[in-house]
């Protein structure tokens, strides 16, 4: 009787470990089925001016598309866009241009976008759209580089140029901007 009980429960165990070697086996065989992922990332840069009032903020936002899985097809590849809206940060009207760059994290140019003039108003923030095709993040190294030139004020009494020189946003442990150029001039 003994080994009548035995044998049943060698035969029970048997079959239990049968049943695990072939679900293993699915599990490293069997295709997982290609399901779409998403990536956002987020970076603002706040250019500074010379006497450290904020001047704009530029805010870049990034999607990056990417299909996972044994049944995606073999020419599938991650997309990403990076997009791009600007905040005059001062009390008065402010026309500049700028410049956008992002690195990889070895510090080589992923892309570039050199932006037209633009005018905000006081407070006014415009939505620029998407500025870039690329899927190397945001955050990778010291993230995007911004450069304003051109930068002119104007307020209700005077209208202020600043010529010849530009700011540039700092990497993100700081996000300040220092002048390339000491010097600059300012007309009234």
């Amino acid at each position: 009787m003994m080994r009548a009980g035995l044998s049943r429960l060698l035969a029970v165990i048997t079959a239990a470990v049968s049943l695990v070697f072939v679900a293993a086996c699915c599990v490293i065989t069997c295709p997982s089925p290609c399901s779409a992922h998403d990536s956002h990332y987020a970076q603002s840069r706040t250019v500074v001016l010379p006497d450290g009032r904020p001047l704009a903020r530029f805010d870049l936002t990034q999607t990056v598309n990417v299909d996972l899985g044994d049944d995606c097809p073999a020419n599938d590849h991650p997309t990403g866009t990076v997009s791009l809206s600007i905040t005059n940060m001062t009390g008065e009207t402010i026309s500049f241009g700028y410049l956008v760059t992002g690195y990889r994290a070895n510090n080589t140019t992923v892309w570039t976008y050199n932006g037209p003039m633009t005018v905000l108003a006081a407070g006014a923030t415009i939505d620029v759209g998407v500025i870039a095709n690329s899927t190397v993040p945001l955050v990778v190294g010291l993230g995007p580089h911004v450069e304003v030139t051109g930068v002119s004020a104007s307020s209700s009494t005077k209208t202020a140029r600043t010529d010849r020189c530009s700011f540039r946003s700092s990497p993100p442990t700081q996000d300040r901007t220092r002048s390339r150029n000491s010097w600059m001039r300012a007309r009234a």
